[in-house]
């Protein structure tokens, strides 16, 4: 038999997930053009530091149309300006200060502003602020043939190579951060009003046995159609954690129950055990259970002092039992007379 003592319980749910990189982005290109070599070539395995260079992509031709554009909107703007001379001769130094000043080697300026709305129609009549933003848009466009990293992080997957033509809408790899990790798990709903953000965490790689400690990061509202959990992001972070490990271990919530935890095995039908009376015979005792894990399950309802079986096979209602003085807590299962 085993001795009942209740006491406090700190409730831990048990999980199951796996890791995925917080900070990760896939990478695709937005123009075309070959990929050049750099100081540190976009292969996988690498790492890069938030600024380096991760991708140049070869932009001569994309260069010198824009350099085009830019020459023929300076022609376009010196012709305004004789017209400005004699339509609205107020605005005349500040758009000639604006060409004296244009260098098509430079990114384009914001245009001068304007008095009244009859200056800005008769400036837009020609053709003026249409030119400009089409400039605007090579130049963002220029920018986007080389592309930085905007955190620390390592290469995981690489798809093209310097040399290779790279084209629009390509996916060219796939650049993570190290240092933390999101690790989903699945939570039933008989479980989720016990854990809150910030309850600390407890994983183990099912792999190679790496430890690591974590918190509860966020906890999803959308509830699963098929398997009706919710998904709760546990964050974490170590040496040894890797981008799709696979973790197990516990989220030891803030919550508790007062009661004793015993072997699932003991549980019949999930709302009784079987006890030992005053009269040393074995009774249905009614529990109520709480949480059950893998082997382990706390329920509460028995009395401090009383004794349950410790087995379940072989013992049902009405059976007598006579304790053994001659040894410490054993006993014997007899049937009881009729």
């Amino acid at each position: 038999t085993i001795l009942v003592e209740n006491k406090v319980i700190p409730v831990n749910v048990a999980v199951y997930g796996r890791s995925s990189a917080v900070e990760k982005v896939i990478i695709y290109s937005e123009v075309s053009g070959v990929l050049k070599s750099t100081s540190m070539n976009f292969l996988s395995g690498n790492s890069f530091k938030k600024g380096d260079v991760l991708l140049d992509i070869n932009k001569d031709e994309a260069e010198a149309s824009l350099k085009s554009s830019k020459s023929s909107f300076l022609t376009q703007l010196t012709t305004l300006l004789v017209e400005l001379k004699f339509e609205y001769p107020e605005s005349y130094d500040i758009w000639a200060k604006y060409i004296s000043e244009y260098d098509i080697e430079e990114p384009l300026a914001e245009l001068p502003g304007v008095y009244n709305e009859k200056e800005k129609l008769f400036i837009t009549a020609q053709g003026v602020y249409n030119t400009y933003y089409s400039i605007l848009s090579q130049e963002i466009r220029l920018s986007k043939y080389r592309i930085s990293a905007e955190f620390d992080g390592v290469l995981t997957q690489s798809n093209v190579k310097p040399g290779m033509l790279v084209m629009n809408g390509q996916n060219l790899g796939t650049f993570a951060n190290n240092d933390y990790y999101d690790v989903e798990v699945a939570v039933k709903l008989s479980d989720l009003d016990l854990i809150k953000v910030g309850d600390k965490v407890e994983l183990e790689s099912t792999i190679n046995g790496l430890k690591v400690d974590g918190e509860v990061n966020r906890i999803n509202t959308s509830i699963d159609q098929m398997t009706q959990t919710v998904s709760v992001f546990l964050r974490v972070s170590g040496e040894g954690v890797k981008d799709n490990m696979f973790f197990e271990g516990k989220i030891n919530t803030s919550s508790t129950y007062y009661g004793v935890e015993i072997s699932r095995k003991l549980l019949q039908e999930d709302t009784y055990v079987f006890a030992v009376d005053s009269s040393n015979i074995i009774r249905s005792m009614p529990v109520v259970v709480h949480q059950k894990f893998d082997d382990r399950a706390i329920v509460s309802g028995l009395s401090d002092g009383c004794r349950i079986a410790d087995r379940t096979s072989g013992i049902y209602e009405g059976l007598e039992v006579i304790r053994d003085d001659t040894q410490s807590s054993q006993v014997e299962l007899v049937d009881a007379p009729n």
